[in-house]
């Protein structure tokens, strides 16, 4: 099994990762961006099938409870250090970025179609402030490390929608 790495890797190490001959692994994915972006795509299809799975609904409560469930998905924290590296990726790089700007739009979207319809054009506004507190508070748990990462993003995102939905019971 491929193990998370914190460092650059060539396409050696994954051909000695899976047991593969380095000619075997350039024939297959020409060079490491290909591979880079081939993964890229399968995590956003991955991505895309896992929210499917997800309750829908139209209120406060359904987007706490979907919101809640992508928190504690989420994999060990020890991996945030990882993540940042492979989020700089996706900054720099045309082809992860268009990548990474999909698997944003999904999660947005996602959050969105679980708000209230009250005010239909507010809920693809509200649905990026919730992804923005939910990536956000993520990264000031990195810093701070206030108690369990997953707890902490759950209460500062518990928190921005008691903001947002006052009178609605969560």
């Amino acid at each position: 099994m491929l193990q998370p790495r914190q460092e650059p890797f060539t396409l050696a190490d994954v051909a000695h990762e899976v047991g593969l001959s380095r000619a075997a692994i350039i024939q297959r994915f020409k060079n490491k961006e290909q591979l880079q972006l081939l993964v890229a795509e399968r995590g956003n299809r991955q991505l895309s099938e896992y929210l499917a799975t997800l309750p829908k609904g139209n209120s406060a409560r359904d987007a706490w409870n979907f919101l809640q469930n992508l928190i504690y998905a989420m994999g060990s924290s020890d991996r945030l250090p990882e993540l940042l590296m492979m989020i700089k990726d996706d900054m720099v790089h045309p082809g992860l970025n268009r990548i990474a700007r999909q698997r944003n739009q999904l999660v947005r979207d996602a959050i969105a179609e679980r708000l209230p319809v009250d005010d239909p054009d507010a809920r693809s506004e509200k649905a990026s402030l919730l992804q923005a507190v939910l990536q956000g508070s993520s990264l000031q748990w990195g810093i701070d490390r206030q108690g369990e990462q997953k707890a902490f993003m759950a209460r500062q995102v518990e928190h921005a929608l008691r903001v947002m939905f006052p009178s609605t019971p969560l």
